[in-house]
């Protein structure tokens, strides 16, 4: 073979090679898109804080007479969307606030399918579907504003207490609030709740240590139903974020004299705060506020008085 057929061989030969990558590029599968905790990594590890402040007036707002109301969480509560409360909780996580002429713009920018990613829904069309509703039970309770630009979803959050008002970070404004460390969702926790125990977290958050919890006041304190009070402390116990302890306390004037009362601690990474409720028994004072095992969270008392608790103990 002359020297003109090997070149005009050759070139065949490459132009074959390339048609072969070139056809094998056009089969490959694009690669498998990232996990929820990927996804979670990824927006909690852009914020230079390790947690989310929440104003406690969301959970719990107060007459003019320092009397307790619901606050907003009761309205996303009730309308039992279960993944509303966590897509609420991320916006914050993600509106770090950025200079915008002489305000700061809280605006996030993130399309349905990546809220989708973050909330561990399907990314089809009905994991999208259900981000929607979930913007739009936020924004009926006048927590969230919400406009769309293309396929991109901006979301900016609004003041807590559900008034409607700008967001601004509670920390400039003086007001108190609660903490949610990203080790909740980035050691899987918040993926073992429901939305009752999602929102019983938030309330416990808004607590001191060994907070008192009645079931049956979770409508006029917090806006919760009975129910709904009990299944989320059930679930926060199986997940191993709460411990509780009971005693007795006297009450003279009840048909028994004595009535036993539940109190509540987080325990890690959601607490202990570290600064006791008003009321706490000397016993739980005294203690370490150091999570204890499982097998001690849920324990009766080790000794009770001879009388049986009054009918409306807990």
């Amino acid at each position: 073979m002359g020297p003109s057929h090997m070149a005009a061989a050759s070139r065949r030969h490459s132009s074959a090679i390339g048609l072969l990558v070139w056809h094998d590029a056009c089969v490959l599968k694009s690669p498998a898109p990232p996990s929820q905790i990927d996804a979670l990594t990824e927006l909690l590890g852009s914020s230079r804080r390790d947690f989310v402040p929440i104003r406690k007036h969301f959970v719990q707002l107060r007459d003019d007479e320092e009397n307790p109301l619901p606050g907003p969480l009761a309205k996303v509560v009730r309308r039992g969307v279960p993944t509303a409360l966590d897509q609420l909780l991320l916006l914050h996580a993600r509106a770090a606030g950025r200079p915008d002429g002489e305000e700061l713009n809280y605006d996030v920018g993130l399309s349905a399918r990546v809220w989708a990613r973050l909330l561990g829904l399907a990314e089809d069309e009905s994991g999208r579907r259900t981000v929607g509703r979930n913007w739009k039970a936020l924004t009926d309770a006048k927590l969230v504003a919400v406009r769309r630009v293309g396929r991109q979803i901006t979301a900016t959050p609004l003041c807590e207490d559900g008034s409607g008002e700008p967001y601004s970070h509670p920390k400039n404004t003086g007001d108190r609030y609660l903490k949610v460390p990203y080790a909740f969702w980035l050691d899987g926790h918040a993926a073992k709740l429901k939305l009752p125990g999602l929102a019983l977290a938030l309330i416990a958050c808004s607590n001191a240590d060994w907070f008192p919890l009645p079931f049956d006041r979770g409508p006029s304190w917090y806006g919760v139903g009975t129910s709904t009070v009990e299944r989320g402390i059930r679930e926060l116990r199986r997940a191993g974020l709460i411990e509780n302890r009971f005693f007795w306390r006297k009450t003279a004037l009840s048909a028994t004299g004595w009535t036993k009362e539940t109190r509540y601690c987080l325990r890690l990474p959601l607490g202990p705060v570290g600064v006791a409720a008003k009321g706490t028994p000397p016993k739980l004072l005294s203690r370490s506020a150091r999570p204890s095992p499982p097998s001690q969270a849920d324990s009766e008392p080790e000794t009770s008085p001879t009388p049986h608790a009054s009918g409306d103990a807990r």
